[in-house]
């Protein structure tokens, strides 16, 4: 399946795209499910997927308008530095043992297609294009071995970075990556069903409409693969990464958390997917 939040005459929803348009589960499922995060925490999938037998869609994509795939994801984990050739460009011949990591708040991202939003404190709004991984059971201490059963899908992300604000704290990027609206996250997010990561991924860079790059990414070129993050970051060494509803509060209930990984410019392309990263200033 492919799953998206959007807003669709007025009202924010979220559904599954299907052709040229978007299954819409809020009318499906009535009051059963308020968001996607919702639908995923209850272990729904195989119901959604029944529902969109021989049904046509609700919308057309163009009368919607996109947002991030989870608008509440639990948290939003990004990976750096993940691709073997970047240690190249730190002049560092050692491969890290452990991947480096920050984090991001769902402000600082919009819905695909939808205007970046460049801060008045800079100049160097930048693209960064990378592959998020989304993670849809919750889990802790996780065995390698079972991680790729916790992946739901993944979705492409334009990890916007206001360039000169990444050097502003000692050992700290976080600082120039989460400006509001300064990236964008989907458009929708295409489940493990459907593509195989093991595959090369053919990705095509746009800023504005125009292609700036295009590569194919193969495992092999990434330090740390998507299911072995997962188990970095919930075996029993990285078991303070909780899963939490918010600061301060902690709880048994889990919203799927979204990985960013790798450290490429540009914006990506799943399997069919088109992904229009814009910059905007104001």
């Amino acid at each position: 399946m492919r799953l998206a939040s959007y807003i669709a005459r007025g009202r924010t929803s979220f559904g599954a795209v299907l052709g040229d348009g978007v299954v819409d589960f809020r009318v499906r499922f009535g009051s059963r499910f308020a968001s996607l995060v919702d639908l995923i925490r209850a272990d729904a999938l195989d119901e959604a997927r029944a529902v969109l037998a021989g049904v046509r869609p609700d919308f057309k994509l163009a009368e919607i308008a996109l947002l991030p795939p989870l608008l509440t994801p639990e948290k939003i984990l990004c990976i750096g530095i993940n691709y073997a050739n970047r240690n190249a460009d730190f002049d560092d011949p050692n491969v890290p043992k452990y991947p480096s990591m920050f984090y991001r708040h769902p402000g600082s991202f919009v819905g695909a297609g939808q205007p970046l939003v460049r801060p008045k404190v800079s100049e160097q709004l930048d693209y960064e294009g990378e592959i998020a991984m989304v993670i849809g059971r919750e889990g802790r201490h996780v065995p390698k071995g079972l991680a790729r059963d916790y992946i739901l899908g993944y979705t492409l992300c334009n990890e916007g970075t206001v360039r000169d604000w990444l050097r502003h704290g000692k050992f700290n990027v976080t600082q120039g990556k989460n400006f509001d609206k300064s990236g964008s996250l989907g458009p929708f997010i295409v489940t493990t069903d459907e593509i195989d990561p093991a595959k090369p991924m053919h990705l095509t860079a746009k800023v504005n409409g125009e292609v700036t790059g295009r590569r194919y990414v193969e495992h092999d070129l990434l330090v740390h693969r998507p299911h072995r993050l997962h188990h970095h970051l919930h075996d029993p060494q990285a078991g303070r990464h909780r899963h939490r509803r918010h600061a301060g509060q902690e709880g048994p209930a889990h919203r799927p958390a979204t990985l960013a990984q790798g450290r490429r410019r540009g914006g990506n392309l799943l399997p069919r997917a088109r992904h229009a990263a814009q910059r905007g200033g104001r």
